[in-house]
């Protein structure tokens, strides 16, 4: 039987040892940051 979306980030996030706040955290600061580049670039093209 195949693994749902959540049941398979739930499955790699205990793998890496993660909480679902430290998960919630880095993927916060990594999409925040992409937004903030992709934003400064487009202004300074």
């Amino acid at each position: 039987m195949a693994l749902t979306i959540q049941e398979r980030l739930k499955d790699l996030r205990v793998e890496h040892g993660l909480t679902l706040e430290q998960l919630a955290e880095q993927t916060i600061s990594k999409t925040s940051a992409t937004m903030l580049l992709s934003s400064w670039r487009s202004f300074t093209a």
